[in-house]
Formats: structure tokens, sequence, C-alpha cells
């Protein structure tokens, strides 16, 4: 009887990493022919565009015109989903499951003081839909951190809207797990800050 449960265990395990490497494959797959040409991509501030499907909790598919691109939200830093934490990939669940939401069906405008795109061609933006700054209400909902490690313009008042959810124990802040490695992350940042400082 232990053999076949042995068999079973390893059964499961096996489809899971297969499972996995598929989604991996898959994610990377797609982005790359996201951000092909994603350099030629020029939009100005308050254009809107076409969102095509959240990504993960804090970059979305979107399409302006004939091109496709990545557009990674300014000021938020969402967990990964595909970590292997059942605890912290609900948590990155729930900020991909609210971008799909909020954004299905509807034409977010991009909203930066200067057009960037970062290392991976993503282009950098805050993501506003019916006049709500999507980045900051997710800060609000406890689905991602203020993301500290680049300073930008709205970054006091996220993290005093961070700060309030974090004492009501809002969404990740109330997951001691996550809390723990938020507090990691943001150390991290801070040290990274220091030394680009220096």
């Amino acid at each position: 009887m232990r053999a076949h449960y042995n068999a079973l265990y390893w059964g499961i395990i096996t489809v899971l990493v297969v499972c996995s490497l598929f989604f991996t494959y898959h994610v990377v797959t797609f982005k790359k022919g996201l951000t092909a040409g994603a350099g030629d991509i020029r939009v100005a501030s308050g254009d809107t565009v076409t969102f095509v499907k959240a990504i993960d909790g804090d970059e979305i598919a979107v399409q302006a015109g004939d091109a496709n691109f990545v557009v990674r939200i300014l000021g938020i830093k969402a967990f990964d989903p595909t970590v292997n934490d059942p605890q912290m990939a609900g948590i990155a669940a729930r900020s991909v499951a609210y971008l799909d939401r909020r954004l299905s069906g509807r034409r977010p405008s991009l909203e930066f003081s200067a057009f960037k795109t970062d290392r991976r061609k993503r282009v950098l933006a805050y993501v506003v839909v019916e006049g709500e700054d999507l980045g900051r209400q997710m800060v609000a909902e406890g689905l991602a951190l203020v993301y500290t490690l680049y300073p930008f313009d709205r970054m006091v008042r996220y993290q005093e809207i961070e700060d309030r959810a974090r004492k009501e124990k809002i969404g990740l802040w109330g997951n001691p797990v996550a809390v723990e490695r938020a507090d990691l992350l943001k150390v991290i940042w801070e040290q990274e800050q220091e030394k680009s400082d220096v």
C-alpha cells in the first residue's frame, strides 16, 4: 500500500512541475512576442490603450493601434504568481484577478511624467481606468506593495495609503508570511538605493 502512495505522490509532483514549466514557458514566450518591437512604441501620457491581459499583478499586455506591448505599472510591486508557496501564490493570483476584472472590456489610459521603458522594454506608466489609478487602488486593497526601489512622483501618497492598509491589516498585510516577505523586500530595496547613491 505504501508503494501506491509513493507513486501517487510522485505522480502529483510530476504533474505540478510539468504544469509550472508549461505556464512559465507560455508567459515568457508571450512576453517576448509583446516586447519584440517595444522600442518603436510611442504613447503620450493620457493616451488610451486596449487591454489584452494581465501578465502578473504589476504588468499588463496592451495594444495601441497595431502595436502590442507590456506596461509595467509604476509605483507598485506585486508578488509573483508562479511562486511555489501556496500562501504567496494566493495573494499573487488575487492581484492578477483584480487587474483582469477591473480592465477587461475597458480602455485604460496610461499616465507618466516622461515616456520611459525599462531594460525589458516594458513601458513604465500608471494605469488609469474610469478616473481611478489602479496601482494606488491595489496598494489600498493590500494587493501590491509600494515599489520604493525607484522613486516616482506619486510615492509619498502611495506610502500613506500603504501605511493605512498595513495598520488595518488589509489584503497581504493580514498574512504574517506576506508581511515578513514585504518587509524583507523593503530592506533589500533600501540597501540597493544606498548602493546606487554611493
